[in-house]
């Protein structure tokens, strides 16, 4: 279903003059906006917040489809507005003789609030890395 689409029921309108039979019912549908969901075609657009440890070091997350939960393998050095392809898993065509695909594109979420522990661990990464993410930024002209 998709905005704009129309669905009749037979026989479930009003009822028809001097005793005649019910009359059909037209359902106009209108499908919700979503902020993690965007339907563009037959692909759906998803946003996926994960943590940085996730984005570091790689996750297996569960999202919802059409068909059931699927899984999203985020590689490890996933980077913000990253986008990966999940084939065949978005909506059918009206024949359903074609799939179209999830497109994931990952948001890096800096939790609100993290332990004292946490900003340690943090403190000590930074402490510990040698990367220099922004060489390029200072070089550009």
């Amino acid at each position: 279903m998709r905005t704009g689409s129309r669905v009749r029921v037979q026989g479930e309108g009003n009822q028809g003059y001097n005793g005649g039979k019910n009359g059909d019912l037209y359902l106009n549908v209108v499908v919700e906006k979503n902020q993690y969901y965007e339907i563009n075609g037959l692909d759906i657009m998803c946003l996926l917040p994960i943590t940085p440890y996730e984005a570091v070091l790689g996750a297996e997350i569960a999202i919802p489809s059409p068909y059931g939960n699927i899984t999203v393998k985020i590689p490890p050095g996933t980077s913000s507005g990253q986008k990966l392809k999940i084939s065949a898993q978005g909506l059918e065509n009206k024949t359903k003789t074609k799939r179209g695909d999830i497109i994931v594109t990952v948001q890096i979420k800096i939790p609100e609030n993290i332990s004292d522990k946490e900003k340690e661990l943090y403190t000590k990464l930074k402490n510990l890395s040698k990367a220099d993410v922004r060489k390029d930024f200072k070089n550009a002209k």
